[in-house]
């Protein structure tokens, strides 16, 4: 899935200090990464390649997350309801929805 605005590559690439990001490789080729907001412990941005999944990558990458925050809180933002599969990778580390999100459209 796309991040929405705030999250997308280009906002983070406007700020690089305030981000970390957590990579795992292949050889030469990303196959899952986390980028945190060390002080806020956001989470825009988190993704494994679907050939990887369910080999652990997304655990370690979420453990060297949480050992790198600086935040009491990690919070993954801008989850689309139809997500199932991250929502329940995540409820599987113990993160708890609190607030849902709609969009919302003008036609001009």
């Amino acid at each position: 899935m796309n991040p929405s605005w705030q999250n997308s590559i280009d906002s983070i690439k406007a700020i690089p200090e305030i981000f970390t990001y957590v990579v795992v490789r292949n050889e030469k080729n990303i196959v899952g990464y986390g980028i945190l907001d060390k002080k806020s412990g956001d989470i825009p941005q988190f993704a494994v390649h679907k050939k990887y999944r369910g080999k652990g990558i997304g655990h370690s990458i979420m453990a060297e997350i949480v050992k790198i925050a600086e935040s009491e809180k990690l919070r993954v933002i801008n989850i689309e309801s139809k997500q199932e599969v991250i929502k329940q990778f995540l409820v599987t580390l113990g993160f708890e929805n609190h607030v849902g999100q709609f969009e919302m459209v003008l036609k001009l």
